[in-house]
């Protein structure tokens, strides 16, 4: 799902090309049920190019009017992102972000992919990453990712590097020490191993994250569901991590532990650990770079979840570039965090031209 936005100072512009709309009215008259089925699928017209029957067309498309269009709507999110278009242009930012939130929830929770004929400037990465998958990005600084669970039992294991130097990375025991707090949430800083802010958390209805626990080995997940690795169906982060690292230039030896997300963990006064992983439809965390960095993420269950099956829901990771001036008061929400931003600017102070 998209990132939920909080006022005028984070606006998307959403706006909604009616004509494609209307061009659906048409239909396919010479598709029939003996049309051949025998397209290649590299060779078949993705959404907007040109066809000659529904048999051109890619899965989920059927041709209307000679062009391949989708007959999965949102008439309810189509509605929103149009009265949001139509309230932006009348200079009503507040309306405006309210509408596009609302049709942004209806097309996830209909789980209709945004449709190409909605323009969302600035959004900048768009994911969704399944049970067993990763995904990653390079983020600006001021970018605010999302990260959406809506079936509720995800539990996604994040790491952040700091892309301009990705020596530099999160350090979760500092994220917990430093900032006196084992719990995860609104307001948490992500700090790096130079003691620098890399994300903050913004927007947080989960308030379910773990930094205790880290991830399975691949040897703890192969005994526990009989097989890991990056081919298999129950790869273990490090597995995914991988790959997704060297997409950027890393190696196995870049990758820190990361924090878990959707699912927590809490210490008994015994010092046993418990996982809190029952499902939470409909939850999503929202952290805003504050630095230049890349972002790997993993979708796997939780080390402490004893259920037989690799069980884990869908994410939906969406970034938007900064739009407006940066909201100052998280810089403040504690002496160590204001120290962390201190760090940044000096930091970055160092790197500015001369």
């Amino acid at each position: 799902m998209m990132p939920r936005m909080g006022g005028s100072s984070q606006l998307i512009c959403l706006v909604l090309a009616l004509g494609g709309i209307s061009g659906l009215t048409g239909c396919d008259s010479r598709a029939k049920a003996s049309d051949p089925q025998t397209a290649r699928p590299e060779s078949k017209s993705k959404e907007y190019e040109s066809c000659g029957a529904s048999m051109h067309c890619q899965d989920e498309l059927r041709c209307f009017a000679n062009v391949c269009r989708r007959t999965s709507r949102s008439n309810v999110g189509d509605y929103f992102a149009a009265l949001g278009a139509q309230q932006l242009r009348a200079g009503d930012n507040e309306g405006a972000v309210d509408s596009y939130n609302k049709a942004l929830g209806h097309y996830d929770s209909e789980k209709i992919g945004l449709p190409p004929d909605v323009d969302v400037s600035g959004v900048i990465w768009d994911e969704t990453v399944g049970p067993g998958n990763y995904a990653s990005h390079e983020l600006p600084a001021g970018a605010v990712l999302r990260l959406a669970d809506d079936d509720g039992d995800a539990c996604l294991h994040l790491v952040v590097f700091n892309a301009a130097r990705p020596s530099e990375r999160i350090n979760v025991a500092d994220t917990v020490k430093v900032q006196w707090q084992a719990y995860l949430g609104p307001e948490a800083v992500l700090l790096s191993d130079m003691g620098r802010a890399l994300m903050t958390i913004v927007s947080d209805t989960s308030c379910r994250h773990d930094a205790l626990c880290g991830s399975a080995s691949p040897t703890v997940v192969s005994a526990r569901y009989g097989a890991s690795g990056i081919h298999t169906a129950t790869p273990s982060v490090s597995d995914l991590l991988m790959v997704a690292a060297a997409k950027h230039g890393l190696t196995a030896r870049d990758l820190p532990t990361g924090v878990n997300l959707f699912k927590s963990v809490t210490v008994d006064d015994d010092g046993s650990l418990q996982l809190r992983g029952d499902p939470r439809p409909r939850t999503a965390v929202e952290l805003r770079a504050e630095l230049d960095v890349i972002v790997l993420v993993a979708n796997v269950p939780h080390p402490l979840d004893d259920r037989p099956d690799y069980t884990s829901s869908v994410v939906r990771c969406t970034a938007r570039r900064r739009s407006g001036p940066i909201d100052e008061h998280f810089r403040t929400t504690s002496p160590e965090r204001q120290r962390a931003f201190e760090n940044n600017d000096d930091y970055l102070a160092g790197r500015a031209p001369r």
